[in-house]
């Protein structure tokens, strides 16, 4: 039954992770957490649907260990010199922010921003056209940033680029962030 459901699971990992054998890997820690809960299916009519939860959750879990805390989300990659520990904690903040945006949007920013790969490779492995790639990505920026801007207010350098983070008073947010 595994192996009936292996290349599939490979293909839709293959879409979300840019390098092959972490694809493979994954892949092969989701088919390890099947097996371990398999008493946990009750109907074999909900085995894929099972299996890509876990799948789904394995992918967060490979995101949170991989991402790159040194990247700002809307141009270029800050220089190592340049990132501070407001930054660093800006990045961190973040992840809630990207988890919570729908998975076309959220696929496209971690493959773009994230894993850096060029907007026609976001497309190939998403099997959508260049522009929509760059539609979801720039549409993902924008989610992004408004739901971000919504707890925190960015302060900018006079170069404009981000030195730190002030929280809005009536935030609510859910996140973890260290508010200062």
């Amino acid at each position: 039954m595994w192996n009936e459901h292996r290349t599939r699971l490979l293909a839709y990992v293959r879409r979300r992770v840019a390098v092959i054998e972490d694809a493979e890997d994954i892949v092969q820690d989701i088919l390890f957490k099947a097996a371990r809960g398999r008493g946990q299916i009750r109907s074999e009519d909900r085995v894929e649907a099972w299996l890509y939860g876990i799948a789904k959750t394995t992918l967060i879990d490979h995101y949170r260990k991989h991402r790159t805390q040194t990247e700002s989300l809307t141009h270029e990659p800050i220089a190592e010199e340049e990132v501070t520990d407001s930054v660093q904690a800006i990045a961190a903040c973040l992840e809630p922010f990207i988890q919570d945006l729908e998975p076309p949007y959220r696929d496209a920013l971690v493959l773009a921003n994230l894993h850096r790969l060029p907007q026609a490779e976001v497309a190939r492995r998403l099997g959508i056209s260049l522009s929509g790639a760059k539609s979801r990505i720039q549409r993902a920026r924008k989610q992004l940033a408004e739901s971000y801007t919504a707890c925190c207010e960015l302060i900018f350098d006079s170069s404009g680029r981000i030195m730190d983070r002030q929280p809005r008073k009536a935030c609510g947010c859910r996140i973890d962030c260290e508010h200062d």
